[in-house]
């Protein structure tokens, strides 16, 4: 298991290499004990950088997810419009001829028969 403690603006850290097993081996032997000493100041400036970069990429992924759900929202509109026009389309000729028929009837039948 390692260990840190944090002393005189100096983080320190120390663990074994390899890292022991989950469960107690009795074979299990560190071959290294690695240490680790910097300075908290560094370690903030490190972590403050890391959530600047963070944030930055979430705006711009709210920015990427904004734009691709719009232009998706447009394409389904478009296709919407575009099959509807075709499927309307033998619809409109057919009421349009239906009109026309419709309008000639009886125009040649006189009434003093």
């Amino acid at each position: 298991e390692g260990a840190s403690y944090e002393t005189d603006g100096l983080f320190v850290s120390a663990y074994p290499l390899p890292v022991p097993p989950e469960k107690y081996r009795e074979e299990y032997l560190p071959q290294f004990m690695v240490i680790l000493s910097i300075e908290t100041e560094d370690l903030e400036r490190t972590f403050e950088t890391i959530e600047d970069l963070a944030e930055e990429t979430k705006n711009k992924l709210m920015v990427w997810i904004v734009v691709l759900s719009a232009a998706g929202l447009i394409a389904s509109f478009l296709c919407i419009s575009l099959a509807s026009n075709y499927l309307t389309k033998p619809l409109k000729w057919i009421n349009d001829t239906s009109n026309k028929i419709l309008s000639q009837v009886g125009q040649n039948y006189s009434e003093t028969e």
